[in-house]
């Protein structure tokens, strides 16, 4: 119900004035209370001043919410506002109870009421001097009293008083510490579940040998682009790449010199490759680049920069008798065909150029 009354496109926002719209329901109880001592003669103040009292009051607390609701909240050190609204309302509360004839204690009880606002949010050092603070304010309200308005006070039961309120306010920080301990080990639990599943998802998306990413993130990437350029005039084009004789290396060398061959691809590719490219391993000794906003021939520019750049660079696990050199095929997304029509036009472009002798570039 609150959430309808009070929209707010910020989730952290919307959480802070839910919960200053709960701390009002307490306020609007004590000022009930306080309204019904003052028609049983138990407040000594005029009908007047007890207007302007708790006018003041639910003005301040007005500002609050204008602060939460206008965002200006979170320009501050503390944007929940726990601290100051805490302060505000323990303040205001003693000086209600300051103001009562009798059964003070009734009063009282709404300290701890504002205690428990702050149990789940404040830290232990916080939430001890607000409890302090209230038995402070407690402790001037009985000397305020014992001077001026002697005959309102009895300084035996008063102090007994005191002594019942300082134990319970101690008993709330004792709660404190062991709620705060529960959300640190909560929050420490969800901070390294995020971190478990960050992993997991960084896992699932990239190629455990070449370290580059996977089959099932590039068409990810693919699909996502092609949605992109179905709705917009966008163009992007994908290159391809297969690496040449692959097998007689396997062969000739062993696995495991296939497998720093890989590495070496990948890693002398990445040095030309843009910011905004998409590369991955698409199986075996294939491997896949998406160039966003970038036209067929734009794409077979590239790729020829980067057939000519492998089949340069020494790598020093291969002999003259096997070069490392790819054979690369591409072509350019035609809206709104499908991604795996968009494949199959690559395969074949790819296909013609290991037919036209390998190491070439070929576009379909």
């Amino acid at each position: 119900m609150i959430d309808l009354l009070f929209r707010h496109k910020n989730k952290k926002q919307q959480i802070r004035l839910r919960r200053l719209v709960y701390a009002m329901y307490g306020a609007s109880i004590h000022t009930l209370v306080c309204l019904f001592l003052w028609a049983c003669d138990l407040f000594r103040v005029s009908g007047y001043e007890f207007i302007i009292t708790f006018l003041l009051a639910w003005i301040v607390n007005g500002l609050f919410f204008m602060l939460i609701y206008s965002g200006m909240n979170e320009r501050l050190k503390d944007p929940s506002l726990t601290v100051s609204m805490m302060l505000w309302s323990i303040t205001f509360i003693m000086y209600t109870v300051f103001l009562t004839t009798e059964v003070r204690e009734l009063l009282l009880m709404f300290n701890f009421f504002t205690l428990v606002f702050g149990t789940f949010h404040l830290g232990v050092r916080a939430f001890v001097a607000l409890a302090f603070y209230g038995m402070f304010l407690y402790l001037c309200v009985i000397q305020t009293l014992k001077v001026y308005y002697p005959s309102l006070i009895d300084p035996h039961i008063e102090l007994i008083d005191f002594f019942g309120f300082s134990l319970v306010s101690l008993a709330y920080v004792v709660i404190a510490s062991e709620m705060s301990s529960i959300r640190d080990y909560l929050s420490n639990k969800n901070r390294n579940l995020r971190l478990a599943l960050d992993k997991i998802e960084s896992i699932s998306i990239t190629d455990e040998l070449t370290q580059i990413k996977n089959r099932r993130y590039i068409l990810d990437v693919l699909k996502q682009q092609s949605l992109i350029a179905q709705r917009n005039a966008y163009k992007f084009s994908i290159c391809l790449l297969d690496i040449d004789m692959f097998k007689s290396i396997n062969d000739y060398y062993g696995h495991l010199r296939g497998d720093e061959a890989l590495i070496f691809l990948c890693k002398t590719l990445e040095t030309v490759m843009r910011k905004s490219d998409y590369f991955a391993r698409f199986g075996g000794e294939e491997f896949l680049i998406v160039f966003p906003l970038t036209t067929q021939k734009q794409a077979e520019k590239v790729a020829e920069r980067m057939r000519v750049l492998i089949a340069t660079t020494p790598f020093e696990g291969l002999d003259a008798s096997h070069p490392l050199t790819v054979s690369m095929g591409v072509t350019e997304y035609h809206a709104p065909e499908t991604v795996e029509t968009l494949l199959g036009r690559v395969d074949k472009a790819l296909y013609l150029a290991k037919a036209k002798g390998r190491n070439n570039v070929t576009g379909a």
